[in-house]
């Protein structure tokens, strides 16, 4: 079983692009509810680790706004799995390392289950990115208004 082959013909049911870096990585294009998600699969294979990171077009410049490391913070704090990373070039990725023991088909449905969780958690925290990079001020409750997720109507 070739485990990216198999995370490659799961996100293609989901109309998401793919494109192969090399035998190890693969990138898949998803349209989030904010922004064009380039999400990188990358395994390796000899410490059984999958590596899923969420990349967007948020980029920020040196010296970076107080506003934006708190955020951050509080954002990596409220995260169940994976976090928040401020790249050298100013780019904030989103990254979850899963340690496979297994690559069965079980395997596969978790790794989507996990991918979907990613979506919806860069989903919600995306629009404080946006209020920081817009130089937008944070007030304190603006974060957990951003980690809630709404659902239903009133």
């Amino acid at each position: 079983m070739n485990l990216l082959v198999d995370i490659e013909n799961m996100v293609a049911d989901f109309g998401w692009e793919t494109d192969w870096v090399d035998d190890n990585e693969f990138v898949a294009i998803a349209d989030g509810k904010w922004c064009v998600y380039q999400i990188h699969f990358i395994w390796q294979k000899p410490i059984g680790a999958l590596y899923i990171v969420f990349c967007t077009d948020l980029r920020f410049e040196e010296p970076y706004n107080i506003d934006l490391l708190r955020f951050i913070i509080a954002a990596n704090q409220r995260l169940w799995m994976g976090h928040f990373d401020l790249l050298e070039d100013g780019a904030i990725n989103y990254r979850h390392v899963i340690h496979l023991y297994n690559t069965d088909d079980e395997c596969t449905e978790k790794i989507k289950e996990i991918s979907f969780v990613m979506f919806s958690e860069f989903d919600l925290f995306y629009p404080g990115f946006q209020k920081i990079q817009n130089h937008i001020p944070l007030s304190p409750g603006d974060i957990d208004l951003l980690s809630l997720e709404i659902r239903g109507k009133a």
